[in-house]
């Protein structure tokens, strides 16, 4: 599925001020994964609505230190354990990212349906993957 994505990278000490701003934001969004790298938060919000308005209130927001907007095709996985290996295996293009989920679910972002020979033999052959999908509940990346 198209998606828009936001991606927040914020000190963590100032959780609690991106998250007020982000209530106060009028979010119709997702929020697809925070996730704490020493002392930064990268934040990735996600809807299938173009987030301009949004982005121009959060760029506003003195807490951040990047806030950049991306669109992307986007692929969920669901793996039999945890993502984390899916990541280090899997033969990323250029422009190509993951987020992980909650739970064993992770996101595979990129900028076209195509996939590479090498992924398409990766897809085919790696063992732990439960599930992929194109269609998904864009909520349902909440649970």
């Amino acid at each position: 599925m198209h998606l828009h994505l936001l991606e927040l990278i914020h000190a963590a000490e100032d959780t609690k001020v991106v998250k007020t701003w982000l209530s106060q934001a009028g979010l119709g969004s997702v929020l697809v994964r925070a996730q704490q790298y020493n002392k930064e938060v990268l934040a990735v919000l996600a809807d299938d609505r173009m987030l301009v308005k949004l982005y121009a209130k959060l760029r506003l927001c003195s807490a951040l230190s990047a806030c950049e907007e991306k669109r992307c095709v986007v692929y969920r996985f669901m793996p039999t354990f945890v993502p984390e290996s899916i990541i280090y295996s899997f033969p990323l293009a250029e422009g190509e990212e993951w987020y992980w989920g909650n739970g064993n679910t992770a996101y595979l972002c990129k900028q076209s349906h195509l996939f590479s020979k090498e992924q398409m033999s990766w897809l085919t052959t790696y063992r732990h993957i439960g599930t992929w999908e194109y269609f998904f509940d864009l909520m349902s990346m909440n649970r």
